[in-house]
């Protein structure tokens, strides 16, 4: 017995004309969801752990401290 998807099933539907246009349209998608891949492997490789590793920081005593804006709302 043979199992169709619904995909399968909704191409046989469609004349030659529409099957093209739904070809045509799958071959953008698919090259459109390879260029996202290849620019989100782009921007992984531009992650450099580390780099501020050696430099001097400065956090101020009072960081945690409740900021002046939010001191009337809790009233």
């Amino acid at each position: 017995m043979e199992t169709t998807t619904v995909i399968e099933r909704k191409w046989r539907m469609l004349n030659a004309a529409n099957q093209k246009q739904a070809s045509d349209f799958m071959d953008f998608l698919l090259s459109r969801q390879q260029q996202d891949a290849e620019v989100s492997k782009a921007a992984r490789q531009e992650i450099r752990l580390g780099v501020w590793k050696d430099e001097p920081h400065y956090i101020s005593e009072d960081f945690d401290a409740p900021l002046d804006d939010f001191k009337n709302l809790f009233l």
